[in-house]
């Protein structure tokens, strides 16, 4: 449970650090786009273009008017085959046990 404690005040400090210099790096690039303002006191409109962007439709899925017709699995065939069992001692492979 310590431990536990001291890795949440550990990730506190460390998002607080974070905090602290995401501020600063947002204060510079206000800074920085303060530059591009040609006219502080005339206030620009959006541009209306002649573009609409298409609405999103929900797909229309259609229902069938019968259902699918099913049919009995059949059982699987069953191969026997003989496997030859390969494995330790089948044979002097140059190996001896100690």
């Amino acid at each position: 449970m310590d431990q536990v404690t001291q890795s949440n005040a550990s990730q506190t400090e460390e998002m607080s650090g974070t905090a602290v210099a995401l501020s600063g790096q947002a204060e510079q690039l206000q800074m920085v786009v303060a530059q591009f303002n040609l006219n502080r006191e005339a206030k620009q409109s959006p541009k209306k273009t002649g573009y609409t962007a298409p609405k999103a439709t929900a797909p229309s899925y259609s229902t069938p008017s019968k259902p699918a017709k099913r049919t009995a699995a059949k059982p699987a065939s069953r191969r026997v085959e003989e496997l030859e069992l390969v494995g330790a001692g089948a044979g002097h492979d140059g190996f001896e046990e100690f």
